[in-house]
Parts: structure tokens; C-alpha cells; sequence
């Protein structure tokens, strides 16, 4: 889990640090750029989150819980993700429609810990 957090705290640092330069590998042109900065630069504060989840995922799946990882996965993109992105879109402003992805980050990371709590105290009662 450190080492996943710690490479993915540095993609934020980076992509909070130099979001032009990475749409700039893409000859993103002026428009791309006014929409991009904003988007990778709030994006990216769910990558360190995404780290935990993504290794709580396959700790559920190495203990035989693999629907554990799929009930947080559909749960993030059709419960929260779609419907989030989509009310935030009722706003107008493209740029607060980021917002779901980190939101939504979060509700995985609360269900992630709840299945892995579950997943611990099972595994301790068993020893």
C-alpha cells in the first residue's frame, strides 16, 4: 500500500505541477489546454486515494472476495461517478463536473475500508 501511495502521491505532484506540459505531449491546442489544466489538476487528487482502493481490490480478490472488488467498482462508476458527474453538470461549468471523480474516489475508499475491515476482523476471528 506505501509503495502504491508513494508513486501515486508523485503523479499528483507532477500533474499538479505541470499539467500544460503533459497536455503539451498531445499538441493540446489553446480550448484543450483552458479545459485540460483545470481537469488534471482536480482529477489528480483522487490518485492517491485510487492507490489504497486499488490494493484493497486485490487483497479481496486474494482472499476469495473477489465481489467485494466488484461491488466497489460498480458502485464507484454507476452509483456515484454517472449520477455525480451528471448533477454537477446541471451547473454549467465543465470544470466542476472534475469534482465527480474525486468524490467519487471517495465513497470507493469508504466501502474498500468497510470490506476491508470485514475482511480483517474474519480473518483474525479465524486464527
Amino acid at each position: 500500500m506505501l509503495l502504491a501511495l508513494g508513486v501515486m502521491t508523485a503523479g499528483t505532484i507532477i500533474f499538479e505541477c505541470i499539467p500544460e506540459a503533459l497536455l503539451g505531449l498531445f499538441n493540446a491546442s489553446e480550448e484543450m489546454l483552458r479545459i485540460g489544466v483545470p481537469a488534471l489538476r482536480i482529477i489528480c487528487l483522487s490518485f492517491p486515494v485510487a492507490a489504497l482502493c486499488i490494493v484493497m481490490g486485490s487483497i479481496f480478490q486474494a482472499f476469495s472476495r473477489s465481489y467485494y472488488s466488484l461491488i466497489v467498482s460498480v458502485a464507484r462508476q454507476l452509483v456515484v461517478l454517472i449520477p455525480v458527474a451528471y448533477l454537477l453538470s446541471r451547473l454549467g461549468d465543465v470544470t466542476i463536473v472534475w469534482w465527480a471523480f474525486p468524490i467519487a474516489e471517495i465513497m470507493s475508499a469508504v466501502v474498500s475500508v468497510y470490506f476491508f475491515r470485514k475482511l480483517y476482523n474474519s480473518a483474525v476471528m479465524n486464527l
